[in-house]
């Protein structure tokens, strides 16, 4: 029941976070970026949707979860597929193969064929299911538009207070500026800075983390980075998925806490900034000397060639 729960929450937790990345996206005004986002988040939220359905065809869930679940699975699938295809939309738009005029009658159509998909999800009966579960979640235009549809701390106790974004918690120790560049074929990353820190994990951010248990501190490392394609033609370069080497012996991957904000996939001349977070296994942050970026290799699918070899890149803590 309790692995249940969790799943539950994960899924709502990941919708609305890409709700929020594309409001944000949308606000800065970046006709490539926003595209971006959408893109990527509608493929997000359609893959969080497909693994709760994993997880409940594993997993038998009791007779009261059926129908919030089911309700969850085809909420994600059709917001998913929604995004995705606004995002052709702008695309169309903005390289001038469909009129804004008729880019606004597609969206319209869009959102009506959603709105339709989604009558038979009573939002008012969901959320009084999460209510009476005790499953948080985040208002922002989740299921309904409803500001007021959640206390986030109705007790007013500090430790009951609720973060959609993990890394809201997160307590730093150390700060160092790197400013250290990485060439990979014509992918160039930045390390800006590295921080060491702490995020106190609770039994509603626990299936965040791999190796930390509620009433522990995760040991956390941000890499801050920026990358760009310093060429004009595409480039596919996932530096938010290289491996990290500590001093004290441990290789972990990055822990996904959130999206790392990084355009992994530029179309163009592309730069983007953003933060690549790892969680150490055995080690507290206290007691590292150095980390190790693992930049991966740059394959040319088009040249069928390795541009460049895998790069392994010492960051001294002083």
């Amino acid at each position: 029941m309790r692995k249940l729960k969790k799943s539950f929450k994960k899924t709502i937790d990941a919708y609305s976070k890409e709700l929020m990345n594309i409001q944000q996206s949308s606000e800065s005004g970046n006709a490539q970026g926003i595209i971006a986002t959408f893109e990527e988040s509608g493929n997000k939220v359609e893959s969080a949707a497909q693994d709760f359905k994993k997880f409940l065809d594993n997993n038998k869930e009791p007779v009261k979860y059926e129908k919030p679940s089911e309700s969850m699975v085809k909420f994600g699938e059709v917001l998913g597929k929604f995004i995705g295809s606004t995002s052709e939309v702008i695309k169309k738009v903005n390289d001038g193969k469909m009129s804004e005029e008729e880019g606004d009658k597609k969206f319209e159509e869009l959102n009506n064929d959603m709105e339709t998909r989604l009558k038979d999800i009573d939002d008012v009966e969901l959320k009084e299911f999460m209510d009476k579960e005790g499953i948080k979640y985040d208002s922002l235009e989740l299921l309904a538009e409803d500001d007021n549809s959640v206390d986030e701390n109705p007790n007013g106790n500090e430790e009951d207070t609720f973060s959609l974004n993990p890394l809201d918690d997160f307590k730093s120790k150390k700060k160092i500026d790197v400013n250290k560049v990485i060439k990979a074929g014509p992918a160039e990353l930045t390390i800006n800075n590295l921080e060491l820190g702490e995020i106190k994990v609770t039994q509603d951010n626990e299936y965040n983390f791999s190796s930390t248990k509620a009433g522990e501190n995760a040991q956390i490392v941000i890499l801050d980075v920026t990358l760009k394609n310093t060429g004009s033609e595409p480039a596919d370069y996932y530096a938010d998925q290289a491996e990290l080497m500590t001093s004290s012996g441990e290789q972990v991957e990055p822990n996904f806490l959130t999206g790392s904000d990084l355009v992994v996939e530029m179309k163009g001349p592309v730069k983007s900034t953003g933060k690549i977070v790892y969680e150490l296994k055995e080690t507290k942050v206290d007691d590292l000397t150095s980390v190790s970026y693992i930049a991966k290799p740059y394959f040319d699918d088009e040249a069928g060639e390795t541009l460049s070899e895998e790069q392994i890149i010492e960051l001294p803590i002083k």
